[in-house]
């Protein structure tokens, strides 16, 4: 009997029907959107209404303020005194709240207003569980153990993860550059770049911390951030903020 007089199992049959079902589902492009939702997390902050939304160390190193140019800008004021950490670590922090993510990537135009000192520096952190778990990025024009490094604070002080990095960062005068943050809490893989976006400036691999808040700093000195940007996968934790003293 020719092979088209047989009727497929039903098994079969209903297997077939449900791949093509699936498939059909994957294809829908409302589909894909519903996932990315559900998943992902993209926050754009222009600080143009102050500061709603983060949580600071101290308030009172902390503004929003109108430029010139009429952009906003999250300006940090040196350290804070309220705020001292249990392991060395920086002191004026300022974290996005209602917002943990996994892996994720962060952009930023930043400036140093600081001229007396020579680290210099600007943070971003990340990562942030509790104030005894976290990494961050100091961005500073020397680099030393202590500065210009990627590091972690495991419940002791600071440690450097870096695994190659630059001599220092070129902070210049009245100077706005760009920075982004590429976190992959799968590989463990972190990528900082500075003005150039096409080769990592700095690079470490690390598997401790896989989700956190996010948020931006500096240890002792002044700075602005703007035009912040943080694209992530969202995570159903609940990191534990450090204390805020206005």
């Amino acid at each position: 009997m020719p092979f088209a007089a047989h009727a497929p199992p039903a098994a079969f049959l209903r297997s077939f029907t449900s791949t093509l079902l699936l498939v059909a589902l994957v294809c829908w492009p409302g589909f894909s959107r519903q996932v990315s939702a559900a998943e992902r997390s993209e926050y754009i902050a222009d600080f143009s209404r102050g500061l709603d939304g983060w949580h600071a160390t101290d308030g009172s190193v902390w503004e929003s303020r109108k430029l010139d140019d009429d952009s906003y800008v999250a300006a940090v004021k040196g350290m804070s005194a309220a705020h001292r950490p249990v392991h060395r670590s920086p002191h004026s922090i300022l974290l996005k709240k209602d917002l943990v993510v996994g892996s994720f990537t962060l952009t930023a135009k930043v400036k140093t207003t600081q001229t007396s000192q020579a680290h210099r520096d600007l943070c971003v952190f990340f990562g942030w569980q509790d104030p005894e778990h976290f990494y961050y990025v100091h961005t500073a024009e020397q680099t030393d153990p202590h500065a210009n490094q990627i590091f972690v604070v495991d419940n002791r002080p600071r440690a450097a993860i870096t695994e190659n990095q630059d001599r220092g960062t070129e902070w210049g005068a009245d100077e706005w550059h760009a920075i982004k943050l590429v976190r992959d809490v799968r590989s463990g893989r972190i990528e900082v770049y500075f003005d150039d976006m096409h080769e990592p400036r700095k690079v470490a691999t690390d598997r401790r911390f896989t989700w956190g808040a996010v948020g931006i700093g500096t240890f002792d000195d002044h700075g602005f951030f703007k035009d912040v940007v943080i694209k992530g996968e969202t995570v159903d934790k609940t990191p534990l903020l450090p204390p805020s003293a206005k």
